[in-house]
């Protein structure tokens, strides 16, 4: 068990890790699914989990289920919670943080069952792992899970950490699932004014992800619908990242603005961007259109975004 508190405390207050001790050689079938059931002796709200990775980029969807019982029948689970696809990475030996959509409140003594869906080459689990976990005054109390059908268990497998928020004894935090407290009614990352506030650092980052993304647009080193699929988000992540690049632009440097001239920093980023945008064309030029119709729409949209 690994305590862990995070600078900022409204997203994380500690960490529990289920399991020890990573190795190599999980792998993943399209039907394969990582479960665990769990059971807190306090009330607590559940942020996500971590999971493993090591040896390259993984899409991972977890759920959250509520049993009826203290019996460890599952068909009957309640669905409180599942988080989008979510790709992800990570070191060696290392682990990646997946949250849910939202904080849900787990309640005392109820067991839960907690499941990720993995794609992605075979990753690093954990071994040795413990049936009872204690981290600041909660207890918490691990076993198998039905769910599971590619290995995960109490000793060995995914899901070695669990993200949580421990509801304070006044209640504060809500007293049924449906209840959430006022920070976490919307995100704070992404409101209009964070949106409109640039900076070079900012764009120089959109560029780097938009980098990233183009090469996965126009590589092709797997075939059939996983080839597809890849090429299919990475076009959709550069075509996003392109469209807040555009406002950005149109931010920096508005024509009805009296203020002073933007930065040098941020005509070096625009200068980089303008090359970004003639190797796109460049590598669009040099695509057979039947092989790769996905990497044709990237720069159909730049020109015409429609």
């Amino acid at each position: 068990m690994r305590p862990h508190h995070p600078v900022d405390d409204q997203l994380f207050v500690d960490l529990s890790q289920q399991e020890e001790r990573p190795f190599s050689g999980w792998g993943y079938s399209a039907h394969s699914i990582e479960a665990i059931q769990v059971k807190a002796s306090k009330d607590i709200r559940l942020l996500g989990i971590g999971l493993y990775g090591g040896r390259g980029e993984y899409i991972a969807k977890i759920k959250l289920f509520r049993l009826p019982s203290d019996v460890s029948d599952e068909q009957c689970a309640e669905l409180l919670s599942e988080s989008d696809e979510t790709l992800y990475d990570c070191g060696q030996r290392e682990t990646a943080a997946l949250m849910l959509a939202q904080p849900v409140l787990v309640k005392a003594n109820h067991w839960h069952v907690v499941s990720a869906k993995i794609s992605g080459p075979s990753s690093d689990c954990g071994a040795t792992g413990r049936r009872v976990v204690e981290c600041d005054d909660v207890v918490f109390t691990f076993r198998n899970s039905a769910i599971s059908n590619n290995g995960t268990d109490v000793n060995v497998g995914q899901i070695p950490e669990l993200y949580y928020q421990v509801v304070s004894s006044s209640g504060e935090g809500g007293s049924s699932d449906d209840e959430k407290p006022d920070e976490y009614a919307s995100s704070r990352l992404f409101s209009s004014t964070s949106m409109d506030t640039v900076s070079p650092c900012a764009f120089l980052a959109l560029l780097r992800v938009l980098d990233w993304s183009l090469s996965r647009v126009f590589e092709f080193h797997c075939e059939g619908d996983q080839r597809l699929w890849n090429t299919e988000r990475a076009a959709a992540t550069s075509l996003i990242v392109m469209r807040i690049l555009s406002r950005y632009v149109l931010l920096v440097y508005d024509n009805s603005s009296e203020g002073d001239e933007p930065s040098a920093a941020f005509a070096d980023a625009v200068v980089l961007l303008h090359s970004a945008l003639l190797s796109l064309f460049d590598r669009a030029n040099d695509c057979i259109l039947e092989e790769v119709s996905v990497s044709v729409l990237v720069p159909e949209r730049t020109i015409n975004p429609q």
